[in-house]
């Protein structure tokens, strides 16, 4: 009698790590030398101490992200949620400090309210001034709400950046134009109501000067109204960063902070020679590596990772 012999290959791969349950996997070890911020599972904007990962959340459905991995990044506007304006801002508004929940969950977010005058409503911030140089990308993002108003302009300082800008539907977060050469341009949800409004461009002179603005209406052409003394936009946490992209929020009370480079470090088994990355929106990248220790980079498509995979 002949005997068949069965032979079984394994095709599971060497090494398949998985980001989502809000611990770190077996072999692999973390470093950030400062705190970073991140969305819990509640959708609240939250910190996460020097040292630790942080397993992000989407801010709306609070589904998991996977773990952050960003470059180390500074924030240069010095007064991330504590701005002023100009004196000339109250002719046509109003300003009402901590008048709603923001996306930290506390009562943080200001209120810009039109005053019952004809004319446009809005205004740029008057301090704190951001020094740029001519020909750096710059990413500036600052998160607004409807308090009344669907509609919000956007816009970059005139000096250091010629007026790049977006109009923005803020019942959607829908972009409805954009002008003024922008590299790049978004608008995404952050949680309680907010949505982040992102611009990036590059200087166009080497100078200090107000650094944004924003307009609000019932219009979406932004055109001149007569305000009700109550209406306008929620505004909440400013970011200037050196970057094609923005990072996540890095508060500021007076000065510059910097939120150090995401180290994540695991060792790649003998036969590995190339890793497979999913993200948070489910694509992928493939890197070569070499087997040994190896640390994540921080350049990859995305800074959420979900899944790592020998293949």
């Amino acid at each position: 009698m002949s005997s068949l012999l069965l032979l079984l290959k394994d095709d599971s791969p060497a090494l398949d790590l998985s980001f989502t349950g809000g611990s770190l996997p077996a072999g692999c070890s973390f470093a950030r030398a400062s705190d970073g911020t991140y969305y819990n599972s509640s959708g609240i904007l939250t910190t996460a101490s020097t040292g630790a990962p942080r397993f992000d959340h989407d801010p709306v459905t609070r589904a998991p992200r996977g773990i952050l991995i960003e470059p180390q990044r500074e924030n240069s506007y010095t007064k991330s949620n504590t701005f002023s304006v100009p004196s000339y801002f109250y002719n046509n508004n109003t300003q009402t400090l901590d008048a709603a929940t923001g996306i930290e969950g506390t009562q943080n977010a200001r209120l810009w309210a039109a005053k019952s005058i004809y004319g446009a409503h809005g205004g740029e911030e008057d301090w704190p001034r951001i020094s740029v140089t001519t020909g750096v990308v710059y990413t500036t993002s600052l998160h607004l709400k409807a308090a009344g108003y669907r509609y919000a302009k956007v816009a970059l300082g005139g000096t250091p950046f010629s007026y790049g800008e977006i109009i923005v539907d803020l019942q959607n977060g829908a972009v409805l134009s954009s002008g003024g050469s922008l590299l790049d341009y978004s608008v995404l949800p952050a949680g309680n109501g907010f949505y982040r409004a992102t611009l990036t461009k590059a200087a166009t002179a080497t100078t200090t000067a107000r650094a944004w603005s924003v307009g609000y209406g019932p219009n979406s052409n932004m055109s001149n109204y007569t305000g009700d003394d109550a209406s306008g936009v929620y505004l909440t946490q400013v970011q200037i960063e050196e970057g094609s992209m923005p990072t996540s929020l890095i508060e500021t009370t007076g000065s510059a902070v910097t939120r150090a480079a995401d180290q994540l470090s695991l060792t790649i088994p003998s036969g590995v020679n190339k890793l497979r990355y999913t993200f948070d929106d489910n694509s992928t990248q493939d890197v070569s590596v070499s087997p040994g220790a190896y640390t994540v980079p921080t350049g990859l498509d995305r800074a959420w990772v979900k899944r790592i995979e020998g293949v």
